[in-house]
């Protein structure tokens, strides 16, 4: 026997899951680049801190329609030229927030283009792409696309502040935009397919047939899909589990997806209350970014697989524990290190829920949908999450400090908590 023959071959979803993370990397940066630029246009362009937030908001929401959108054509198509077309709009709106001149400009640039492009890159095809390729390791390769999303944060703050300071934000806007997109349109035109029965696989690499049913068409809501049963998306949004993971993952971002508007405005005014100025101030900005993503980092390549073992629920709890300790925390700092500590602890929080949702539903309600539902739940991150850039805005717009904000926050956690605590698997006998 050829001794090649007994060579095992690399699985083809190791290389989807390589591409889907290098996208994610890409949309990262594109979409958080408004934490790293915000205190600079504010500078230059004179806006109010709610009209930044509003901008960041409005993405959201624009984000969440095209969620819904994104998820089915994913599930029926593929993800593949969905990534390609959003690439091509990373680059347009990129572009053209370098030639911004008023708030009307950014909300077009910013809140509606290149949310387009964010919306068929980020992580609806990403981590559903992905949950299709592998069951077994669900958590893990979940965990490695979660760590591109988070990763971003990190590789955009050293390299933007670097550009910034030498060609100022207009030409770095160009730079980013060239960049992040033409990288997802290659790695998605090679490497990213639609699941591992279009290529003649089964999930994980397995090669045993355990059940060599297909997908039967019918009313009926559970089918076979290469040996598991699963759902259409019309049923599982019929049963309470569906809607409580709904509006749990809404209320679980709002407060860092607030934060993440302000951050950079927020971290300026420690450093200058410290006795920076702004031009000193951005190291310090950056390194609390960096710090942030970084610890987002580990934590979700340390939950993913540890899910896979403890089951989701009890992540989704220490998730939403850490950030309410983190926002309490934050009512009190006045100090640059106290900011970074801060940040490091919203890292880890928020980073550990964050590759546990699309296993967390796969879990439930099986490969076949998973796009479809969870582009929903990106629809609640946008339309219910996405009001915490302007929550926080109007906050400190009002009265001057993000205290409230911060314990708005913690109410929207502690409900989330509320809503994820009843959550088990669904008797499909109790479908109306």
């Amino acid at each position: 026997m050829d001794k090649t023959q007994n060579k095992k071959q690399i699985f083809y979803g190791w290389y989807v899951v390589g591409a889907c993370f290098t996208i994610a990397l890409c949309a990262s940066c594109a979409r958080y680049s408004i934490t790293i630029f915000s205190p600079f246009m504010l500078e230059e362009l004179g806006w109010s801190r709610a009209s930044i937030g509003f901008a960041l908001t409005l993405h959201m929401v624009i984000y969440a329609i095209g969620a819904t959108v994104t998820g089915r054509m994913t599930d029926k198509f593929g993800a593949r030229w969905i990534m390609v077309f959003g690439g091509f709009f990373l680059i347009l709106g990129l572009c053209l927030l370098a030639r911004t001149k008023s708030i009307w400009d950014f909300y077009l640039y910013y809140s509606i283009i290149t949310a387009i492009g964010v919306t068929m890159t980020f992580i609806v095809p990403n981590s559903a792409t992905v949950r299709k390729w592998f069951d077994k390791k669900a958590g893990l390769t979940s965990g490695i696309i979660a760590a591109g999303t988070g990763l971003g944060l990190a590789v955009i703050s050293p390299f933007a502040l670097m550009f910034i300071g030498l060609f100022g934000w207009r030409t770095c806007y160009i730079i980013i935009g060239i960049t992040t997109g033409l990288t997802v349109i290659i790695c998605a035109a090679l490497f990213v397919r639609k699941d591992p029965e279009s290529m003649g696989l089964k999930p994980d690499g397995e090669t045993e047939n355990n059940d060599p049913d297909t997908i039967t068409k019918g009313h009926d809501p559970t089918h076979k899909i290469s040996g598991e049963t699963v759902w259409f998306a019309r049923d599982a949004m019929k049963t309470k589990t569906f809607w409580r993971l709904f509006f749990a993952y809404a209320l679980s971002l709002m407060g860092l997806q607030g934060l993440t508007s302000q951050m950079g405005i927020w971290g300026a005014d420690i450093a200058i209350n410290a006795g920076q100025t702004l031009a000193q101030a951005k190291g310090t900005i950056g390194l609390a970014m960096m710090v942030m993503a970084l610890c987002g980092v580990a934590a979700k390549l340390v939950a993913g697989p540890v899910s896979d073992i403890t089951g989701r629920k009890p992540i989704l709890y220490l998730s939403c524990c850490i950030q309410i300790c983190a926002f309490i925390y934050a009512i009190n700092i006045d100090s640059l290190f106290d900011f970074i500590l801060f940040t490091s602890f919203v890292g880890i929080g928020y980073g550990i829920s964050i590759p546990v949702w699309t296993p967390f539903l796969g879990d439930i309600f099986g490969r076949f949908s998973i796009a479809t539902l969870f582009g929903f739940l990106t629809f609640s991150a946008g339309i219910i999450g996405g009001m915490g850039p302007v929550i926080f805005g109007l906050f400190y717009d009002v009265c001057g400090s993000y205290n409230g904000s911060f314990i708005f926050s913690i109410g929207a956690l502690c409900i989330a908590l509320f809503l994820i605590a009843p959550i088990k698997p669904v008797n499909q006998a109790d479908i109306p």
